[in-house]
């Protein structure tokens, strides 16, 4: 759910200066993502089985959308499942989490200052 929050709140925030969601696409109106202005770094999991949430499935099509609404994005894919980030979640990958965080750190540094 806080993947998809923060990809509604850069499509519909013009204030937000820079957006990172983990694992989450909105499942209601994907295209209006299209409209995003500020730089967005979302990170997914590659053995993700959440479709329509945040699975390869969604997350393929999702890119082609932004780059081609040349939206200021990245994104990266680790070896993990859903929820790798979270050290109660059986899916919990320490390693991934190590570089997801090192890479949002260095975009927040570099987005906000």
């Amino acid at each position: 759910m806080g993947g998809a929050l923060s990809f509604k709140a850069a499509a519909l925030c013009p204030e937000i200066s820079a957006a990172a969601p983990f694992y989450g696409i909105p499942r209601d109106d994907k295209d209006e993502l299209t409209r995003i202005q500020t730089p967005v770094q979302a990170h997914f999991a590659e053995k993700d089985d959440i479709v329509g949430v945040s699975s390869p499935a969604d997350y393929g099509p999702l890119s082609e959308r932004l780059a081609a609404a040349k939206v200021p994005y990245e994104v990266f894919i680790y070896p993990a499942g859903h929820g790798f980030t979270n050290p109660n979640n059986p899916t919990y990958s320490a390693e991934c989490t190590a570089l997801a965080f090192e890479r949002l750190y260095e975009f927040m540094k570099k987005h906000l200052g």
